[in-house]
């Protein structure tokens, strides 16, 4: 409860939470997906350890890209402004499919400047209209899991639903494009058989690879 306190959370939305997510992982299981080690739960309620490590940069950049594939309807181009006064903060604004939105004032990115697309949870009207739960993400999720890819040849440019933009050769697009039917082909064999275990298959492999090394360095 101190640490509740201290931090500004509400306890109650934390267990709710922690509820959710044990019936995410039930339904991972009941679909023949197997989860990761679950630790077992702590005293105060949490499941967890004080000691458990902290997620590497390829780890993080396999969740955003499950994130990415679950959300893509959500996904906004940052609108980068670089300040003349090093000092001021600009807040961050986005692009997204439905026009210009706002980083919400609550978020840890609500200042962020830099080139690169933001992944939001929610966007709410106020005055404005804002992005709430967002997280910085890089173009190899989207190029995986959005819409249709097009290519213009000449401009070296490939489009993703008609106004995601990305500056690469035309074999990127190619290669992209392939990826994809492989992984609806996987994706039909797991329905199919739901028992059937993905642990060694080999294109799931050669994906989880292919996004860790975008975020290698």
């Amino acid at each position: 409860m101190a640490y509740c306190r201290k931090n500004f959370l509400n306890r109650k939305a934390l267990l709710t939470i922690e509820d959710v997510k044990q019936e995410l992982i039930k339904l991972v299981r009941s679909a023949g997906f197997e989860s990761s080690n679950i630790s077992p739960k702590t005293p105060n309620g949490f499941h967890g350890t004080g000691d458990r490590r902290s997620l590497s940069l390829q780890e993080i950049a396999l969740l955003k890209a499950v994130l990415t594939a679950g959300l893509y309807d959500n996904v906004g181009k940052i609108l980068y402004a670089q300040s003349v006064d090093i000092t001021e903060k600009l807040a961050c604004m986005v692009e997204t499919a439905q026009g210009k939105a706002q980083v919400h004032l609550s978020s840890v990115n609500r200042d962020l400047q830099t080139h690169g697309w933001l992944l939001y949870q929610e966007k709410v009207k106020y005055a404005k209209v804002y992005l709430k739960e967002t997280s910085l993400i890089s173009p190899f999720p989207v190029l995986l899991f959005g819409g249709d890819i097009e290519v213009q040849h000449r401009e070296h440019l490939l489009t993703v639903d008609g106004w995601i933009h990305f500056q690469a050769p035309v074999k990127i697009a190619v290669i992209f494009k392939q990826l994809r039917v492989l992984i609806d082909s996987v994706l039909r064999k797991k329905l199919e058989n739901p028992k059937m275990s993905l642990e060694d298959d080999e294109i799931l492999q050669a994906i989880t690879e292919l996004i860790k090394a975008e975020n290698a360095k």
